[in-house]
Parts: C-alpha cells; structure tokens; sequence
C-alpha cells in the first residue's frame, strides 16, 4: 500500500544585489504584459530611467536595477522574480508527473453490494 503525504516546501534565499541587478527591458516586457494602461506603463519607464540622488548631491543614472526604497521597487522587484516562480512550479510539475509514471495510483477500491441487499 501506497502512503501519500502532502508537503509544503518554502525556498529562502538571499538575491545579491537583487535591486541593482534587475534588466529594464525584461522587467518593462513583464510589465507591459501584465499592466493594459500605457500611461502606467510609461510611468514605470520613467520611474526606472529618473536616477538616484546619492547622499553627496549627484544624481546617478539607472541603467539597470531599481532604485531601492522607491515607491515601487518592491511591486517591480515582485514582479521581476515571478520568473523565479515560474520556473520553480513548471520544475515542481515536471517533478510531480514523473514521480505518478513511477508509482502509478493503485485501482480504486469497490465493494461489491447484493442488489437484494439494497433493495429490500
């Protein structure tokens, strides 16, 4: 007999450099993807391009990354990982359906009833 267990798996990680290192066009490719209004669109875009005043006065120019404790640097640095979770759950699926070709399910159980039981 075959026991099945349901298990919860959490990943943690630590990203180095995570906000620094995230490529604008595959993050503005995500969220032209995911946001219809190009408006917000072009509002991200001049989010990501704006720069970063440093603490000495001079303003840096963004290339790559997000600016972190910007507004919504958390929301695009999300959205940007979801590649991450993507991957993780078609790996998992892949996982998951070679394990059932390995230990197929056995038949379902059936009880035979008499007729003449159940109808008196």
């Amino acid at each position: 007999m075959l026991a099945t267990q349901d298990h919860t798996w959490v990943l943690e990680g630590d990203i180095t450099a995570c906000f620094d290192e995230i490529d604008h066009p595959a993050l503005m490719g995500r969220v032209r993807h995911r946001i219809g209004d190009n408006r917000v669109v072009r509002l991200v875009k001049a989010f990501l391009r704006a720069g970063v005043l440093s603490e000495d006065g001079v303003t840096r120019d963004t290339k790559m990354g997000t600016p972190q404790r910007g507004i919504v640097s958390p929301l695009l640095t999300n959205l940007a990982l979801e590649v991450l979770d993507e991957h993780l759950a078609e790996a998992r699926e892949r996982d998951t359906a070679t394990r059932v070709d390995r230990f197929p399910a056995p038949p379902p159980r059936t009880s035979r009833v008499s007729l003449g039981a159940i109808c008196g």
